[in-house]
């Protein structure tokens, strides 16, 4: 008897840690086909739907629907519609959500409209008109937000994470009667892809006497080592190195590859060997400029688990550093982002975000205890029709304005802004904070290069701006 108990006890506690697990369970992210979160045949149930204050939600038309409806009260009233439980929508291969909605009642309705998610969530999109009885409308939310994240403003930018979705909002600007909408379809989409402004490529984002300082479209057939390094130390990605063959020029682009190949760092056999290859630049010793605008058009690599940024960090110098200074000391004091310093990511893209989001950060202090940073994670753009985008910083004192495909997306204002000649990076390792593991059957992999540019205006030129030429690779 007292085995039969003990047997059924752990039977019970088997069960009960089971259903606990359940209840407990992470959510998954689900990809909807072809975009849709209502519609195209897709059935609801009630326990997706939730209510604040007086509206009403429920299933319509075979669960194809959702019929909402809001009281003449003033109060706040919504209606919410969420996936299936313990579930995410993953929409980050899209940059916005298109709403159908017919106004099913017999007063007209201007429709209110939210998406969110984990982070934070879209602005809430107000209808541009009210839809008249019987009618339908599309209304668009982009992920993107109206106001353009600044430090000045904490409730700038844009805050949806794209793959973990979670809730589609309802609601309507008050009325004296009831309201009534029928939602017909929710469905994730690509705006069409606006044109590009004329001045891309060709001239600084603001008027001023600016003059084209540095270029380099790569239009040869190798890397130019009077501008680039293609070596260099790794502090990102322990598992790759960094090799010649995997910094190339090839059509007009710069490639930096990332491959599952055996090697050893920089190529010399007396450094640590890793699986993998990737490719590496940077103006180090070379080249920098404090102040002006700098531009690059790229293309990022879509393997999971991959890194890609284009960068900029201090360079004082080789005359900034003292002679007793041991070599492996010597970048460190050249480049640390004390003493008016700053790291400036003006494009960092994590793979696993798909194409469309990507980190822009500002670093200073250090590492480590002191570091300080700002910026968004969470920055929304659609690449060109060729898949490139041209991202940009307008460095001037106090102020870091970053542009993509010729739209302001960040501006950091502060008397903090570096006030340090620096010099431009392009990398490639894999990791990185909220990455996808590697999937070598997806690789190799290219982070591909069409023009960097850098102009600088009359009055801020200094006489350390240009170029150097203290290192180079060719002796390694």
């Amino acid at each position: 008897m007292k085995a039969q108990f003990i047997g059924c006890f752990i039977c019970f506690v088997a069960i009960a840690s089971l259903y606990f697990q359940s209840i407990h369970a992470a959510p998954v992210s689900i990809k909807p086909t072809d975009g849709y979160l209502l519609g195209n045949s897709i059935r609801i149930d009630d326990n997706q739907i939730a209510i604040e204050g007086t509206a009403n939600g429920k299933v319509a038309n075979d669960r194809k629907e959702l019929q909402v409806t809001l009281s003449p009260s003033r109060g706040r009233q919504y209606v919410f519609l969420k996936p299936p439980a313990n579930t995410y929508w993953d929409l980050r291969d899209y940059l916005a959500v298109k709403f159908t909605i017919r106004n099913s009642g017999t007063d007209p309705v201007t429709p209110v409209l939210r998406v969110e998610s984990t982070t934070g969530a879209t602005d809430s999109i107000t209808a541009e008109k009210a839809i008249a009885n019987g009618e339908t409308a599309e209304i668009i939310v982009p992920f993107s937000a109206q106001k353009t994240w600044t430090n000045r403003d904490k409730k700038s930018g844009d805050k949806i994470a794209s793959d973990t979705v979670h809730t589609l909002e309802f609601s309507a600007t008050p009325a004296n009667g009831e309201q009534s909408m029928t939602i017909l379809a929710a469905q994730a989409i690509v705006p069409r892809q606006e044109s590009l402004p004329d001045w891309l490529g060709k001239r600084p984002p603001v008027d001023g006497d600016w003059t084209l300082t540095f270029e380099d479209n790569f239009n040869g057939d190798k890397i130019d080592e009077g501008k680039w390094h293609y070596y260099g130390d790794n502090y990102w990605d322990k598992s790759a190195h960094f090799s010649k063959d995997n910094t190339f020029v090839k059509d007009g682009f710069a490639h930096l590859r990332f491959e599952k190949k055996r090697g050893h760092h920089e190529d010399n056999p007396a450094k640590a060997e890793t699986p993998y290859a990737t490719g590496f630049l940077e103006t180090y010793g070379k080249w920098t400029q404090r102040y002006g605008y700098f531009e690059a058009r790229v293309k990022p690599p879509t393997a999971p688990g991959l890194w890609p940024a284009f960068w900029m960090m201090p360079d004082r110098g080789k005359d900034s550093v003292p002679n007793q200074t041991k070599p492996w000391d010597v970048k460190t004091i050249r480049q640390d982002t004390y003493r008016g310093g700053m790291e400036f990511d003006i494009y960092e893209f994590l793979t696993r975000w798909g194409p469309y989001r990507y980190n822009i950060a500002l670093h200073w202090d250090g590492i480590d205890k002191d570091h300080k940073m700002a910026g968004s994670d969470r920055v929304y753009s659609q690449p060109d029709k060729d898949g490139f985008l041209t991202c940009g910083l307008l460095w001037l004192p106090g102020q870091a304005v970053f542009y993509c495909n010729g739209r302001e997306v960040l501006r950091y204002e502060s008397d903090r802004v570096s006030n340090v000649q620096s010099g431009m990076i392009f990398t490639l390792p894999s990791g990185g904070w909220d990455n996808s593991p590697l999937d070598d059957k997806l690789l190799p992999d290219d982070f591909v290069i069409d023009y960097v540019k850098v102009w600088q205006r009359k009055d801020l030129a200094t006489p350390e701006d240009g170029f150097h030429q203290d290192a180079n690779d060719s002796g390694k």
